[in-house]
């Protein structure tokens, strides 16, 4: 359940996903994470959500290690 790193990415390419936790569509300017095995990107407070119900793990691969996002301009 670590988030071992931290991940530049561009605003852009968060266009039209959802967080699948809540179900809300991704916003660049929250905290965001990243599942480190399938990609899933999650709102930093559904990834806190995870660790507390859910062991940590991704709910799409059930990994536990994440990345935090930040963005370039």
């Amino acid at each position: 359940m670590p988030i071992i790193g931290e991940e530049s990415v561009a605003a852009s390419d968060l266009e039209g996903l959802r967080d699948p936790l809540v179900g809300r569509e991704i916003d660049a300017n929250e905290p965001l994470v990243r599942c480190s095995n399938c990609d899933t990107i999650y709102f930093q407070s559904s990834y806190e959500g995870l660790v507390q119900s859910n062991r940590g793990q991704c709910l799409t691969c059930k990994a536990d290690k994440f990345i935090s996002l930040r963005f370039s301009r």
